[in-house]
């Protein structure tokens, strides 16, 4: 049974719902050991072909050094070397992980929708970022009846085995932090990480491993050329997942909306329907002063953790200030640096080229390698959709990016590259599998 993006998330549940009841339970495979993509056609009837396959992959990302800061209390430290092999579940906790966390996802407490994460991590005292509690059974019960607590993926349940061999829920992080995690993003849509990578991802009626990622990270940032250097990496650039933050922040909203994020200058402004209803009378930086102290104390070796903590609680309230501006009706227009130019932007109905009623389109969970063109609309029939490709379409170095009301994350780019020499106008779908 196929869980199509249009429909609303009670749709979505009862698909999920009725799908389950027809559902074997795992059969396992320990003989097979496989390196290459594998897909299961239903998030229900994982393959142990599956299991082996991503246990394997978290194993390579275990292996890699991890040169990236940890910022937060326990996981300051600068790593040199590989994650200790303890950082990784076994072949049969995975398995254990996975389903329930799968089936947690598909209840509800009390009415609501539930988003949460569960990391994996051997127990330890409360401390300022940790809440160590007496162990309990690592059930979808009990995970399901405590994810309000955790509150959303940004924060986790944490499991790790007992004496027995037994998975158990010892604790509750306020920061995602573990190397190993699994995030919930909706009924039945899971991703699993490992070492801030997105390795899986299960989605109603697909499970695929390893994600594809095409090029989306330099495909949004490389139109702004911001940096030079050739070992920069996108990923470890905090202003960078700001902007994902931002996006973030809108999916969790749950009303939809469309960021334009544009170069400095004001060539975007012909594409707009003028006046523009809300622009500020300067320069608007909500995040600027804050962003530029962390920065500053990313630096210190040893940085003070109650400094870090209010600053990065100020950028947080900021990034939220920034995605509540999408619930007014029309575009929000930011710069790279965060900086609004302005929200409830129209964009103009621009006569569209005969170029660009074709789009390619770029699925994570589409395995084929295909870059067949196809109607933008036909493919998006949305009009916030089609404005945004439209205003990328004529605004080449600009980006939009658009969250649906169920949920959906697509960034529209103009490419150009080895794979799009003459330039291609480029949706790349369900960012909420892999920049999150």
């Amino acid at each position: 049974m196929a869980v199509h993006a249009e429909e609303s998330w009670e749709q979505r549940l009862e698909h999920l719902r009725e799908l389950a009841k027809t559902v074997p339970p795992i059969t396992r495979n320990p003989e097979r050991m496989s390196g290459a993509p594998v897909m299961s056609e239903s998030g229900f009837k994982l393959s142990a072909d599956f299991f082996h396959t991503l246990w394997s992959r978290l194993e390579e990302e275990r292996a890699k050094r991890d040169p990236s800061p940890r910022l937060f209390g326990r996981h300051s430290s600068r790593y040199s070397l590989p994650y200790p092999l303890d950082t990784l579940p076994s072949l049969d906790h995975l398995v254990s992980l996975v389903n329930t966390v799968f089936w947690a996802s598909l209840k509800r407490e009390e009415g609501r929708h539930l988003s949460f994460s569960v990391g994996y991590e051997k127990a330890s005292s409360s401390s300022s970022q940790t809440f160590a509690f007496t162990p309990e059974g690592f059930t979808s019960e009990k995970l399901a009846k405590m994810a309000p607590a955790i509150g959303s993926p940004q924060s986790s349940a944490l499991v790790t085995p007992d004496d027995n061999g037994n998975l158990v829920i010892w604790g509750l992080s306020r920061f995602w932090g573990t190397p190993f995690s699994i995030k919930v993003l909706d009924p039945g849509q899971l991703i699993v990480s490992f070492g801030m990578k997105n390795v899986a991802a299960i989605s109603g009626s697909k499970a695929v491993v390893p994600i594809r990622y095409g090029s989306i990270s330099s495909s949004i940032w490389s139109p702004f050329e911001r940096h030079n250097e050739e070992d920069h990496s996108a990923w470890s650039d905090l202003l960078f997942n700001q902007v994902l933050e931002v996006v973030r922040a809108v999916r969790r909203l749950g009303h939809g909306g469309a960021l334009i994020i544009v170069p400095d200058g004001e060539g975007w402004r012909e594409l707009v329907d003028k006046p523009i209803p809300y622009q500020p009378s300067g320069r608007y930086s909500p995040v600027k002063e804050t962003l530029t102290a962390l920065q500053e104390l990313t630096k210190d070796d040893s940085p003070r953790s109650d400094d870090r903590s209010y600053y990065w609680r100020m950028l947080d309230e900021a990034i939220t200030s920034i995605a509540q501006l999408t619930a007014v009706d029309g575009a929000v227009v930011i710069t790279p640096d965060l900086d609004v130019l302005g929200f409830g932007v129209k964009l103009k109905a621009v006569v569209e080229p005969p170029e660009c009623t074709e789009i390619v389109c770029i699925d994570p969970l589409d395995q084929t390698d295909s870059l067949t063109p196809v109607r933008l609309g036909e493919e998006f029939r949305g009009t916030r959709h089609q404005s945004a490709a439209r205003f990328v379409f004529c605004h080449k170095q600009a980006v939009a990016i658009v969250v649906s009301q169920d949920r959906n994350v697509t960034a529209f780019v103009w490419e150009r590259n080895e794979r799009f020499p003459k330039g291609r106008l480029v949706a790349h779908r369900r960012l909420e599998l892999t920049l999150f």
